[in-house]
């Protein structure tokens, strides 16, 4: 029987590697900030697209940490020493989403669920 990965249930997998090409070598999340680009520059903001921006934000802000979260559980140290290099946006000085500095004195399980 072959070994699978279930979402549902979160199983581990064997460790693939992990290798950052292209523009991931700069930025952990690349597609998410084309998305708010694509709702931040335009050259009228009525209020009904001011909320849609500020919803829209929030939203991609979440799931960034949120699959931060799903492939550090899925990659491992790994990712953890790739979140240490690059940021998830550029000019995210602190938070989630910026370098997470790697603590060795810090088991993954912990970084799971604090980070």
């Amino acid at each position: 029987m072959s070994e699978t990965t279930s979402v549902a249930h979160l199983h581990r997998t064997d460790a693939r590697p992990f290798v950052a090409q292209g523009v991931y070598r700069f930025l952990r999340h690349p597609v998410y900030l084309s998305f708010l680009g694509l709702v931040w520059f335009v050259p009228v903001v009525t209020l009904d697209r001011a909320v849609l921006i500020a919803v829209w934000t929030v939203y991609i802000s979440i799931g960034s940490v949120l699959k931060d979260r799903r492939l550090l559980f899925y990659l491992g140290h790994e990712y953890r020493r790739y979140q240490s290099a690059v940021p998830g946006y550029p000019g995210m000085p602190i938070g989630p989403l910026a370098r997470i500095p790697l603590a060795s004195d810090v088991p993954l399980t912990t970084a799971l669920t604090t980070s």
